[in-house]
């Protein structure tokens, strides 16, 4: 899938609206739920990946993984799919605020804001650890900000 995307309705149920990441493994896209009328987030494995079968079971695993967590700043999976050519895909919540790595952009955090956003971090990475799970990727422009200030 690339920037023509748009347009493209998953499984009767996603429409893809525009890209809003673009990783090695993976892009993601804005999308809307057409059953549930929301605004979500719809990842999808890179075309490069596709035919690696050790690729595929990764991104499976991920979508495991993280389906089995619930913590305030981990974020959820609503649904997994694949598109008619086979290419997996996790649905999760649209988060509207940015990235930490935006918000660096935007200039110095005050101590209240650092210590507030180590605090998720270390409890969002604590209880995925202590069940098996590690992230290996945490860097600010993974971290996503709610519109209520809080990291996921």
């Amino acid at each position: 899938m690339g920037n023509s995307s748009s347009g493209i309705t998953l499984n009767n149920r996603y429409r893809l609206e525009r890209k809003i990441g673009d990783g090695g493994f993976a892009q993601v896209f804005l999308a809307t739920d057409l059953a549930l009328e929301r605004k979500v987030a719809v990842k999808v494995l890179a075309q490069s990946w596709v035919k690696d079968q050790d690729q595929l079971v990764r991104f499976k695993n991920e979508a495991r993984a993280i389906a089995a967590l619930e913590h305030p700043n981990i974020l959820l999976i609503y649904d997994v799919g694949a598109t008619k050519n086979g290419v997996p895909y996790l649905v999760m919540p649209y988060i509207s605020g940015g990235t930490l790595a935006d918000r660096m952009k935007q200039g110095p955090f005050t101590l209240d804001e650092i210590g507030a956003y180590l605090a998720q971090i270390g409890s969002a990475l604590d209880y995925a650890h202590q069940r098996g799970i590690i992230h290996r990727d945490v860097k600010p422009s993974n971290l996503l900000i709610r519109p209520d200030g809080q990291l996921v």
